[in-house]
């Protein structure tokens, strides 16, 4: 685990395939952060009831992104001037906006 690491994460994938392209995985990748991979059903489950490890919590990785997306509710600043831009040049054609949270290196414009 990384100094200064305080919690323990893991995040549970049927393999290590999927576990890799989970936008969890890639938003808590960005902090450079270590993560279990539970590819075993029990193992997720032994996880959540033990709690904690020495010192240190042991988190879901899910669970600490919906904290961190709960957290971060407004829009920053960049995101609305852009869907202002958008909505002044498009006009009309623009019915509905809204912010979706998804993959940092496939970011889409909906």
């Amino acid at each position: 685990m990384k100094e200064g690491q305080r919690d323990i994460y893991y995040l549970a994938a049927p393999s290590r395939q999927l576990a890799e392209a989970s936008p969890y995985f890639e938003a808590v990748r960005s902090r450079d952060v270590e993560v279990l991979f539970c590819l075993e059903p029990y193992d997720e489950l032994v996880l959540a009831q033990l709690r904690q490890f020495g010192r240190k919590s042991i988190t879901s990785v899910e669970k600490e992104m919906r904290r961190d997306a709960e957290e971060a509710h407004e829009e920053p600043e960049e995101v609305r001037g852009l869907a202002e831009w958008l909505k002044a040049e498009l006009g009309p054609m623009v019915h509905k906006r809204e912010m979706i949270l998804t993959k940092v290196s496939q970011l889409t414009v909906r």
